[in-house]
């Protein structure tokens, strides 16, 4: 059997997995396939997602609950990546292919070595709470508080708001209460309680949500659980002790404003206040709430932490509304869905001047990031597959009549650092928002960013190349295609995309002729 092994590892074809892995082969793109499609990756994880929110809904334990709540984030971004490469790890052999290069995790779930790869330890409450910073906290109160009003909002606030983003400081400058801001830091790393434990049954229950996928076998099952088991432990124990440290905090506010639940202080804090009978407002940022066709990412950042969260416009709330009444998570609180009057930095792109005229349009391409050894929901590629894609679009709209100008995403692995698309042509770091005045028509390959939905509220031009990463929503799916020109990727048996030079070519062209109406997701997004 071990000899029946090597050779088939022997006569498997090597493909990087990762970018360190990528480097190390000269030719790494000429011979790129991978050994799993993205429909399947994309159904496991999101099945995982709505297991693992079932789960908690019925969890008989308040207190075990809020702290699943708390971890939940974590855990679920943590074990995203091991399964993705679980499923990786059965695709091999059937496909010929060997992932090269990849973390310690990758030859574990392929079945060496007898005790998983460590696991990072766990990091109890930090030494002493941080600086108060006075200064800090008056100047943020000031800035949506008139003079007039600030000593009473700072010494006697109705709210207290712990983080900082534009539709929450729009919304406190109206001044239907006192909101004064205070460091949601400071006062979380003040708190102080003995370490805790989480309890065996919620550990155990939150590793078989996670790990019993049913695409994969029963060996890689207990592979996975082995190697996600101690990280578990780690977040949910983290999150007993954080919610014991808030507990012992005696004054708390009583009502609390944040920006996203996902922001672990803020949520921890947050499910405290709830749990006195406090009200939490969070505040949407970035556009994309709402635009997916399942409402779970939603209940587990943000409703299922809050009590009340603002969204852009009506319109948003009534999608969420309506999502979530077609699949409902049970016994998770469902905040109440309130609706903003836009975001504020999504209103940039209304004021755009007019488009310059010239014989060559002036085209800007702006990517995704790559990840490194993570994993979103929805799922993105992984690094070499995306890196391609990327590569092979620059260098075919590098070959068009266009003037042309790349703009990959600032995050990810390359940050502070060159990336390769700045050796396929002009290239830049600035925000995308910086660049949009500058130019006719807008390249885009990932739509579940704040880039992309500043663009489409500006009246430019967009040729979209759809890679099938966000499943979305029907309705917004429809106002995409009266907005956008739609390039589908073409996927071949090698599980890479491509896209043709007269497609794309073809795209640009029309969009540069065309003058798009956004006023349909300015009202959805931007206020109208």
């Amino acid at each position: 059997m071990r000899e029946n092994l090597a050779r088939r590892t022997d006569a498997a074809r090597p493909v990087p997995f990762d970018m360190a892995a990528a480097q190390t082969m000269a030719d790494w793109r000429n011979t790129l396939a991978w050994p799993l499609g993205l429909a399947p990756l994309q159904t496991a994880l999101l099945g995982r997602q709505r297991v693992l929110l079932a789960m908690i809904g019925a969890w008989p334990d308040d207190t075990a609950r809020r702290v699943a709540l708390l971890a939940a984030g974590r855990c679920l971004s943590s074990v995203s990546a091991l399964i993705e490469v679980a499923l990786l790890v059965q695709a091999e052999d059937a496909t010929g292919l060997r992932l090269a290069g990849g973390p310690p995790e990758l030859e574990w779930l392929r079945g060496a070595g007898t005790t998983p790869p460590a696991t990072p330890q766990r990091q109890g409450q930090p030494d002493g709470a941080r600086n108060a910073m006075t200064l800090r906290r008056v100047a943020r109160t000031a800035s949506w508080t008139p003079w007039w009003r600030l000593v009473a909002t700072l010494l006697m606030p109705e709210a207290v708001a712990v983080t900082h983003n534009a539709m929450l400081r729009e919304v406190a400058a109206r001044g239907f209460q006192r909101v004064a801001f205070r460091h949601g830091d400071a006062l979380f790393h003040g708190a102080r309680a003995p370490v805790r434990s989480a309890p065996e049954d919620l550990v155990a229950a939150v590793t078989q949500a996670l790990c019993d996928e049913p695409a994969l076998t029963d060996a890689m099952r207990l592979r996975l659980r082995a190697l996600a088991q101690p990280k578990l432990t780690e977040y949910l124990d983290q999150a007993a002790t954080d919610l014991a440290a808030m507990a012992s905090v005696h004054r708390l506010p009583k009502t609390l404003w944040s920006g996203s639940g996902g922001n672990y202080m803020a949520r921890a804090i947050g499910l405290e206040v709830m749990r006195r009978g406090g009200q939490v407002l969070r505040f949407d940022h970035g556009g994309s709430t709402g635009m997916i066709a399942t409402p779970d990412p939603l209940t587990l950042r943000e409703t299922s932490v809050s009590t009340e969260f603002v969204v852009a416009s009506d319109a948003v709330a009534a999608l969420c509304r309506a999502q979530d009444a077609a699949q409902p998570v049970r016994g998770l609180r469902q905040a109440a869905i309130l609706a903003g009057a836009g975001e504020p930095h999504l209103r940039s792109a209304v004021a755009l001047p007019p488009r310059a005229s010239g014989a060559r349009p002036k085209v800007v391409y702006a990517t995704g990031a790559l990840y490194g050894f993570r994993q979103l929901i929805p799922p993105v590629l992984r690094d070499p597959v995306y890196l391609d894609w990327q590569l092979r679009v620059a260098e075919t709209l590098n070959s068009l009549p266009i003037m042309l100008l790349l703009k990959p995403h600032p995050e990810g692995i390359f940050r502070g650092k060159r990336h390769p698309l700045a050796d396929v042509g002009p290239s830049t770091t600035a925000r995308f928002e910086t660049v949009m005045a500058d130019h006719d028509v807008f390249v885009f390959d990932f739509a579940l960013s704040t880039a992309f939905w500043t663009a489409v509220c500006s009246d430019r031009p967009i040729v979209f190349l759809d890679l099938g990463l966000a499943p979305f929503d029907p309705t917004i799916r429809a106002a995409l295609e009266r907005r956008c020109r739609i390039v589908p990727a073409q996927w071949g048996t090698d599980n890479i995309p491509r896209v043709t030079r007269e497609s794309l070519g073809q795209a640009i062209s029309d969009a540069a002729r065309t003058r798009p109406d956004p006023a349909e997701f300015r009202r959805l997004l931007a206020g109208g």
